[in-house]
């Protein structure tokens, strides 16, 4: 991400600073020995508290910090182990959403969602529709300064014939599967999705497939940042076009009308300005425009 954005840590029952009192010493003991419900909810809170962050630790602190976010319109991220802390939120729920985003990490039902949805542009939460990354992974995606730049999840969906991949700044990005087909001699079994490597990785049953490789084909701002990097290593046309053809997964010799010595030449840079229709038809097979294909 060009932007690191907010990221708030909603932690309500957070114990008071200050000397423990015998009737809390009591209250603690009591609480440990509670049932596995209730130590399943409190793994849920200790994953998201993990995650790097301002800590809200209080209802009248989530209101006025909400509304601070929502008023200045940054993409901020808030994250909660529970949905029952955002219902101090009720009574600002009829207002505009602003640039919000919600991690739950807890299952929500379709009504909650719904709530939930009026105050936050995207709400995600663990057990729902997306299919993500491990808490541990997750937690730790999340509190990676390039979180932007990893997946933390995403959703196939069969009938558009798309992958709706969730950034970790919970950023949608849609990839169409014929994208996945076409990059490999390899068939991606769209049945068995998931990311995997902290973020870094998309796979499809035995096919794999870089989290760069996919944010350099489909988020411009990501490919111009990257190729800011690469400039200093080979910022050539020749360089352009090897990046290209190897993240299509073309060979030299597939191009129909130039021959692989020719777009070898290209490649090293023994041709430094190429032919105006010899660039059209590179373009053309790479599936850019001849403006697009140098800011590869």
């Amino acid at each position: 991400m060009s932007t690191q954005e907010g990221i708030f840590v909603i932690d309500l029952t957070a114990p008071r600073k200050g000397r423990a009192s015998a009737r809390s010493v009591g209250k603690a003991t009591k609480r440990a020995a509670k049932t596995a419900k209730t130590a399943s909810m409190g793994a849920r809170r200790a994953r998201s508290l993990q995650i790097a962050g301002r800590r809200i630790r209080s209802e009248r602190a989530l209101k006025s910090v909400f509304l601070e976010e929502r008023g200045a319109r940054r993409p901020s991220l808030f994250v909660s182990s529970t949905a029952t802390h955002l219902a101090a939120l009720a009574d600002v729920a009829h207002q505009e959403r602003g640039n919000l985003r919600l991690f739950l990490f807890e299952q929500v039902s379709p009504e909650r969602k719904e709530y939930l949805q009026t105050l936050f542009r995207t709400v995600v939460s663990v057990g729902g529709d997306v299919d993500l990354l491990g808490s541990d992974e997750l937690a730790e995606v999340l509190s990676a300064d390039t979180r932007g730049d990893l997946f933390v999840g995403g959703a196939v969906n069969p009938v558009e014939k798309v992958l709706v991949l969730y950034r970790g700044s919970f950023d949608r990005l849609s990839v169409p599967l014929t994208w996945f087909q076409r990059i490999s001699d390899a068939q991606p079994d769209f049945a068995d999705f998931e990311v995997i490597d902290y973020g870094q990785t998309v796979r499809f049953g035995e096919f794999e497939v870089a989290t760069d490789a996919i944010l350099y084909d489909f988020d411009p701002e990501y490919r111009s940042r990257a190729r800011k990097r690469q400039l200093e290593l080979d910022g050539s046309f020749g360089g352009s076009l090897r990046r290209l053809r190897e993240l299509r997964g073309v060979r030299r010799s597939d191009f129909p009308s130039i021959s692989a010595k020719e777009i070898a030449r290209i490649e090293r840079g023994e041709v430094k300005r190429p032919r105006e229709e010899t660039v059209k038809a590179i373009a053309k097979h790479l599936g850019v425009s001849p403006e697009e294909l140098p800011t590869y």
